[in-house]
């Protein structure tokens, strides 16, 4: 997961679609059936999940071969198995662990921490401001315009 790792799960009978906020790239996982077979190469793999107790266990293979230029050096034999485990109400542990033994000379493992945000909390749109020289006064006008906002309830609430 990048840094930006604002996330949204939606589950449905047959599947689990996972958004990220970075990119917004959107993963659809499929709960029953196979792979789509070797021909098929998707960015971030082509991913059959499972629950085992009230752990998402999402095995991903058939990555596309530029996925090896983006976060690290993979080849074509590259199988993820991710584990989504909820721990509290409003957490869930994240484990990865990445086979690929053109590439490595065993698996490796990250674990984090994803804390749950409330369902009414967006998933903002991705955008780069780089240069973006209006930013400081977008931001500058909409502080003021919440300071007449409440300036505005004061005097109301005074009269």
């Amino acid at each position: 997961m990048p840094w930006n790792a604002n996330l949204q799960i939606v589950q449905k009978e047959n599947y689990v679609m996972i958004m990220t906020e970075m990119i917004h790239d959107a993963r659809i996982i499929k709960l029953s059936g196979d792979y789509l077979g070797e021909h098929m190469n998707y960015w971030n793999g082509d991913s059959v999940g499972f629950w085992e107790e009230n752990t998402l266990i999402i095995h991903s293979k058939n990555f596309r071969p530029e996925h090896s230029q983006f976060l690290m050096r993979t080849s074509e034999e590259l199988e993820v198995v991710e584990y989504l485990t909820p721990v509290s109400d409003d957490e869930i542990l994240y484990r990865v662990e990445v086979m690929d033994p053109l590439a490595y000379t065993d698996k490796f493992v990250l674990e984090r921490t994803i804390k749950r945000r409330a369902t009414s909390e967006p998933i903002y749109e991705f955008a780069c401001h780089e240069g973006n020289y209006s930013l400081k006064w977008m931001l500058t006008g909409a502080r003021r315009a919440e300071l007449d906002a409440e300036l505005n309830t004061e005097i109301a609430a005074a009269n």
